[in-house]
């Protein structure tokens, strides 16, 4: 999502072309989410239309334009919108196909969305939509946007594993430690950092607005929008992360986050925190990357009625 300038999101950490290095991966989820839809829906056909919000760098916006990601189908058109007006300049830069194109959209920005009203017959988003902190905004952006029984495609990261994830386990290990416990009771873990607005949809979300985005909430809020939910799984998404990545992803969110802890007992935990990262993290591969263990949610279904 948005990258530079003033915007409602919480990925500022990231260029287009650091982004673009981590798209495989992406494209493996990717096609594994298309897999699962089509078990229940058909391919799309030429009468059909799609919009993609969050495209990112425009690399799984761009395979579906040309009818190449897994066995979706062949629209005749796709549209790839974000609020990065970064990201849609790279996208316009890089990508061309026949009916493709690309386009600026804030759910938040009532007045420049009527052009997408009643336009589509599917609508995908693709590890985006946990940076969207305003999230029954989208919803009923998606819902305008939408044709009646048009289907929809999601996949949300949703937090980093407990179990698997280096930062998020020795957190969680540290919080359970008794010369850390009470020091670290009042704090949360960050998850993404996005500070949901609009939130009481979230039974995770604490003061500040942070949470992560849990299944079982997702799907009623799908449903409390005019949206038929046909499937939802949470999985594990095995995205394959740069150092420049991870590096800009740990100053921005993880240095910046436990606001509670202040003064010699920030930077003590900030010591051994950091240093046990480094002990038990993982090595980037020959490629320079790595997994970053995160969980997700796989969602799909079509809209039902007008919001």
């Amino acid at each position: 999502m948005r990258i530079t300038g003033v915007v409602r999101t919480a990925m500022k950490f990231v260029t287009p072309a650091q982004y673009s290095k981590t798209n495989e991966a992406h494209m493996v989820i990717n096609r594994a989410a298309v897999t699962d839809f089509l078990k229940v829906h058909s391919p799309l056909d030429k009468e059909d239309r799609l919009l993609d919000f969050g495209c990112g760098t425009g690399e799984t916006t761009a395979s579906m334009a040309k009818g190449q990601l897994g066995g979706l189908g062949h629209p005749s058109q796709v549209v790839g919108v974000d609020i990065s007006s970064s990201m849609v300049s790279h996208c316009q830069d890089h990508h061309q196909a026949p009916g493709l194109q690309f386009d600026r959209v804030d759910v938040e920005d009532l007045k420049h969305q009527d052009k997408f009203t009643n336009q589509f017959t599917m609508l995908t988003s693709f590890s985006c939509l946990h940076w969207v902190p305003n999230q029954p905004a989208a919803i009923q952006f998606f819902n305008k946007s939408l044709r009646n029984n048009g289907k929809f495609l999601f996949v949300i990261s949703s937090t980093q594993s407990e179990e698997t994830n280096i930062l998020r386990r020795e957190w969680e290990a540290m919080r359970r430690e008794k010369k850390w416990a009470e020091i670290l009771a009042p704090c949360s873990w960050p998850h993404f950092k996005t500070a949901h607005t609009n939130n009481s949809w979230m039974s995770t979300v604490d003061n500040n607005g942070m949470g992560h985005i849990k299944q079982d909430d997702y799907v009623k809020l799908m449903q409390n929008h005019g949206f038929q939910v046909d499937d939802c799984q949470t999985l594990p998404l095995n995205y394959m992360l740069t150092k420049d990545f991870t590096r800009n992803f740990f100053k921005s969110t993880i240095l910046s986050s436990f606001p509670e802890l202040k003064g010699d007992a920030r930077k003590e935990f900030f010591d051994e925190y950091i240093a046990r990262a480094k002990q038990h993290g993982e090595q980037h591969d020959e490629d320079g990357l790595v997994n970053g263990r995160v969980e997700g949610i796989q969602i799909f279904g079509k809209k039902i009625k007008k919001n």
